[in-house]
């Protein structure tokens, strides 16, 4: 039972990490694209 929850709250932790890492490289590209579309 301890070990399935283990488990749940590593992939939960993977699912967060894996969408931080996404925002990190995602909005700078997309931040910079607007800024080169309007300038």
């Amino acid at each position: 039972m301890s070990e399935k929850k283990k488990e749940e709250r590593d992939l939960d932790g993977f699912m967060f990490d894996a969408l931080l890492v996404t925002v990190i490289i995602i909005f700078p590209a997309l931040l910079f694209f607007l800024t080169w579309k309007f300038w």
